[in-house]
């Protein structure tokens, strides 16, 4: 699984949206404050569907971190 990780909270519902209104499954879940202090959201998604929704964010311009989900603890 792979972790998005945005700037603001704005940034992660548009980016569920686009993600999900391209068929791709994701879910939000919630982010450490060691990932990020700056919004304490994320989208998870397999890797598998990572290229194609990097390649939709990217089209509208939102950026993102990623991260392993085994990087990580939640």
């Amino acid at each position: 699984m792979k972790i998005l990780v945005f700037e603001s909270t704005r940034a992660v519902i548009k980016a569920e949206k686009l993600i999900r209104a391209a068929e791709i499954e994701c879910r939000i879940i919630p982010v450490p404050r060691t990932v990020s202090p700056l919004c304490g959201m994320a989208v998870e998604l397999d890797e598998g569907s990572l290229q194609k929704a990097a390649v939709l964010l990217e089209e509208k311009n939102i950026k993102t971190d990623v991260f392993d989900r085994g990087e990580v603890s939640l």
